[in-house]
C-alpha cells in the first residue's frame, strides 16, 4: 500500500513537472513571438517615417524652385516695368521737345501792339506820306524775335498757341496768321527761359531795337511762372515718312 502511493505521488509530480515544461516553453514562445511582432512594427514605424522624411525633402525642393521661378518672373516684371517707366520718361521729354506738352517756368512776356497814336498824328499832319504799315506789327517782326530768343528759349507761345518747329506766321491784311489762327494785336508773346538771358538777347536784337525807333508800343515784364500751353494743332508731313526696315517692309508685304 506504501509502495503503491509512493509511485502514484511520482506520477502526480511527473506530470506536473511536464505540465510546468509545457507551461514554461508556452510563455517563451509566446514572448518570442511578441517581440517579433513589436520588432515588424517598429521597422515599419522607422519605414514610414523615412519615406515621411523623402517626400518632405522633395517637397522642400518644389518650394524652393517655385520661389526661385517666382523671384525670376518678379525680378522680370521689375525690369520690365522700369524699362516702361523710362521709355515714359523719355517719351514725355520727346513730347516736350515737340511741344506737345503744357510747360510751367520762369522768362519774359513780351506785348507788342500796333502804334495807333502814331498812325493817328501821321495820317492827320501829313497825309500825303502816311503809309499805315508802317504802324503795324507785322508778321516779320514777330519771326525775327522769336528768331533771336530761340537759342535761349525752351519754350514759346503768342496770344497762347504754342509756337514749334513748324509753326507759320504770316501776315493777311492788318492781322496775322499763326497756325492757322488769325490773331489781330496785341501780340503777347510768353517766353520760358532765364529771364536774365532772354532780355539781354531781346534788349541786343535789331529787330526790337527798330520797333523802339519807330515808337512801337512794347512792354517786357519777367515773370517766376509762365504757363506756355500744349500745341494743338494738327501735324500733317507732306514729304517725309518713316523710315522702314527690310523685315518689317517684308512683314507689311505678307499682310493681305
Amino acid at each position: 500500500m506504501g509502495r503503491y502511493r509512493q509511485q502514484k505521488n511520482m506520477l502526480f509530480l511527473t506530470a506536473l513537472s511536464l505540465l510546468l515544461g509545457v507551461m514554461m516553453i508556452t510563455a517563451v514562445n509566446t514572448n518570442h513571438a511578441g517581440e517579433a511582432k513589436e520588432d515588424y512594427e517598429l521597422q515599419e514605424t522607422i519605414a514610414y517615417i523615412e519615406s515621411l522624411e523623402e517626400e518632405s525633402a522633395t517637397l522642400q525642393e518644389q518650394i524652393q524652385a517655385t520661389r526661385e521661378q517666382i523671384s525670376a518672373i518678379q525680378n522680370e516684371r521689375a525690369a520690365g516695368e522700369s524699362e516702361l517707366a523710362d521709355l515714359m520718361v523719355e517719351l514725355e521729354q520727346l513730347r516736350a521737345y515737340a511741344g506737345l506738352t503744357e510747360l510751367v517756368g520762369p522768362g519774359l512776356v513780351i506785348t507788342m501792339d500796333d502804334n495807333t497814336v502814331g498812325a493817328e498824328l501821321a495820317q492827320k499832319n501829313n497825309p500825303s506820306s502816311y503809309n499805315a504799315s508802317n504802324y503795324i506789327i507785322h508778321d516779320k517782326d514777330l519771326r525775327y524775335t522769336l528768331r533771336e530768343l530761340a537759342p535761349y528759349s525752351e519754350a514759346v507761345a503768342i496770344n497762347g498757341i504754342r509756337i514749334i518747329d513748324t509753326t507759320s506766321i504770316r501776315c493777311v491784311g492788318t492781322t496775322v496768321y499763326i497756325n492757322a489762327t488769325r490773331e489781330s494785336p496785341p501780340y503777347v508773346i510768353q517766353v520760358i527761359g532765364d529771364p536774365d538771358q532772354l532780355e539781354l538777347v531781346l534788349q541786343n536784337s535789331a529787330r526790337y531795337q527798330a520797333l523802339i525807333r519807330a515808337a512801337m508800343p512794347i512792354t517786357v515784364s519777367r515773370s517766376q511762372e509762365i504757363t506756355v500751353p500744349a500745341y494743338t494743332g494738327v501735324i500733317s508731313p507732306k514729304y517725309s515718312s518713316l523710315l522702314q526696315d527690310e523685315t518689317s517692309a517684308s512683314q507689311q508685304g505678307t499682310n493681305y
